[in-house]
């Protein structure tokens, strides 16, 4: 099975790489341009028929659901990493976080570090600033 699954991703990778690299290097030692990998039928096809050779269906499932909860907070991530979203924007997003069937227990670690470090950021003071009592101003 893993064997399998590198092969398909060297090849789905592999035609990726070529694709971006065609005429990009022109002997400069420069970062590539990249864009987001497309997902064709054939692609999706493939990945699912070595899925369902290695693992049951009910994993299959599992597995989905995991990635549709994760999904379900990439909304609240993007607005809470938008340094232009107003206050109300996040209020909002959190609510709707709240309102969704989404539970801490079910997200990725590396979600809920993307979720938590800019709440981290959000909630504590901004440098140079200092408060007392009910006033803030510069420091």
């Amino acid at each position: 099975g893993i064997e399998d699954a590198k092969k398909l991703l060297e090849q789905i990778g592999g035609m990726y790489v070529i694709q971006q690299t065609r005429g990009q290097h022109e002997g400069i030692n420069r970062p590539i341009k990249t864009r987001a990998m497309q997902m064709n039928f054939e692609i999706s096809e493939r990945i699912m028929e070595l899925a369902s050779k290695h693992i049951s269906d009910s994993q299959v499932f599992a597995f989905f659901n995991k990635w549709i909860k994760e999904n379900k907070v990439s909304y609240l991530i993007d607005v809470l990493e938008d340094h232009s979203s107003s206050l109300s924007d996040i209020a909002d997003s959190i609510a709707r976080f709240k309102d969704s069937d989404v539970k801490e227990s079910e997200l990725s670690r590396s979600t809920l570090s993307a979720l938590n470090v800019p709440l981290k950021a959000l909630l504590q003071p901004q440098a140079g600033l200092h408060q007392t009592g009910e006033k803030t101003y510069f420091a």
